[in-house]
């Protein structure tokens, strides 16, 4: 197949005075060849370069069978796209005229029309004032101000004028004392006639014939100290009062009270210190007991039990006969030290130290597993000879891993048993609700937890 010569750096030298292309090649561009010199060949005659190796023949065949038009075309063309010349603004879509605009007028509807909302250019108005009259309008407007405030401080005295103004305990928001309705001769009068009707009516249903009180003398009755609320009347009730009788903070009536109202203010809300809660009680084995609140637990810290294990045996437990910890030892409180069986109960679900137990599950975990095994163990060294190779005591991780693979497999066992005992109602025992819809259990530890629980074969110390 021929093709153009392209090899030059600028297109136009390839071309002869006439327009015709200078020389031409003939390439094989049989099958033999792989993709990515179709591709290379692609790009040197700015073609496509997508497609598997024949889609990339395909075009490079149509290409050289196109003749010169099409050569010029690809390969002088500077874009793919022709250029469309330097864009005047942008393009804008002739809006609908709504019933709105129609309604409006026609200017409206051509203002809507328009691209920019205006009919027509307008020009930045021009200010024609003198300056005469631009410098005088700075001294009337402070002027003006100064009679707005004035008028607003007049009409503030008087909307305020039947008030009495606020003392010192009302703005500090102190409750003063309360006002007696009872030195008010009309208001007390009223609430003694009303208590006698309601003696009288009590004294009738009961038949029993002891004189009432008169309500007809002239002395004041005496202040008395009690709410007032009880009989449902206060001195600004309405309906305490018939026809002809003011009421106490009518102007007719000479009762001036000497102090205002002022409802008291709830307690503000201190933020105190919670109290230090007991974290937990542990019992030692000199049969002492031992009160850990939650701020005397101390903070974790790097520990070293996997590489020396002798120390973890020492500090474990101490109803146990090994029972030595050093005198560095790394979790005291109060003074004593905690044996590691104990640090459970001390970090979860305390507040005081955050998230300690989250990080020390999984490494406290490890250690119980190893002492389970140490203490099932006859003697130390039947634990020994059973994690020994060739004479050589494992090491910490590698008991771990033989550990978890035995649990694996003894879970995997309860599992099954868990399986043939309930048969088809297994799903039944073990399964969870979540968002109204019954879920089966597929944790197969959290499965055998649950079975040990229902059958009391003994409390799982795993969280």
């Amino acid at each position: 197949m021929f093709f153009p010569c392209v090899d030059s750096d600028d297109p136009l030298k390839v071309l002869d005075e006439k327009g015709d292309f200078r020389r031409t090649e003939e390439i094989d561009i049989s099958s033999g060849h792989l993709k990515a010199w179709y591709i290379d060949l692609c790009r040197r005659y700015r073609l496509p370069q997508s497609g598997n190796k024949t889609a990339l023949r395909e075009r490079l065949v149509k290409f050289s069978e196109a003749g010169k038009e099409k050569w010029k075309s690809s390969l002088l063309t500077p874009a793919r796209i022709s250029h469309k010349g330097v864009r005047s603004g942008s393009i804008v879509k002739r809006r609908k005229v709504t019933q709105l605009v129609h309604r409006m007028g026609p200017g409206a509807s051509l203002s809507m029309s328009m691209p920019q909302g205006v009919p027509f250019p307008v020009k930045r108005s021009k200010d024609m004032r003198s300056q005469m009259k631009v410098d005088k309008l700075l001294p009337w407007a402070e002027k003006f101000m100064v009679q707005i405030a004035e008028e607003e401080n007049r009409e503030l005295e008087l909307s305020h004028t039947h008030l009495q103004k606020q003392g010192a305990s009302s703005i500090n928001n102190h409750s003063p004392p309360p006002i007696d309705p009872f030195k008010n001769t009309a208001f007390a009068h009223h609430v003694a006639s009303m208590v006698v009707e309601k003696l009288a009516a009590r004294q009738n249903s009961s038949g029993d014939a002891s004189p009432l009180p008169s309500t007809s003398c002239d002395t004041p009755c005496p202040s008395v100290d009690f709410d007032t609320t009880m009989l449902g009347l206060t001195a600004e009730s309405a309906e305490a009062f018939s026809s002809d009788v003011d009421r106490p903070d009518s102007p007719t009536i000479m009762f001036e009270p000497t102090q205002t109202f002022v409802l008291p203010s709830p307690p503000l809300r201190t933020t105190s210190a919670s109290p230090d809660r007991i974290q937990c009680s542990l019992s030692f084995a000199n049969g002492e007991t031992f009160v850990v609140r939650e701020s005397d637990v101390p903070p974790t810290q790097p520990f070293c039990y996997n590489t020396d294990l002798p120390n973890l045996i020492r500090s474990w437990d101490d109803h146990g006969e090994d029972w030595d910890p050093p005198s560095n030892h790394p979790i005291n409180v109060n003074g004593r030290p905690i044996p590691i069986i104990y640090w459970r109960d001390l970090y979860r679900f305390n507040r005081e130290t955050g998230g300690e137990w989250k990080r020390l599950k999984d490494t406290w975990n490890n250690w119980r597993y190893f002492m389970e095994e140490y203490n099932a163990s006859d003697t130390p060294e039947d634990f020994w000879t059973k994690f020994s190779k060739s004479g050589v005591r494992m090491s910490f991780s590698r008991i771990k891993t033989i550990l978890l693979e035995e649990r694996k497999l003894a879970n995997k066992k309860m599992f099954e048993e868990a399986q043939r005992w309930y048969g088809n109602k297994f799903t039944n025992h073990f399964s969870y609700r979540r968002d109204q819809t019954v879920v089966p259990m597929t944790d197969i530890p959290s499965i055998v937890k649950l079975y040990k629980q229902k059958k009391g074969l003994g409390r799982s110390e795993d969280d």
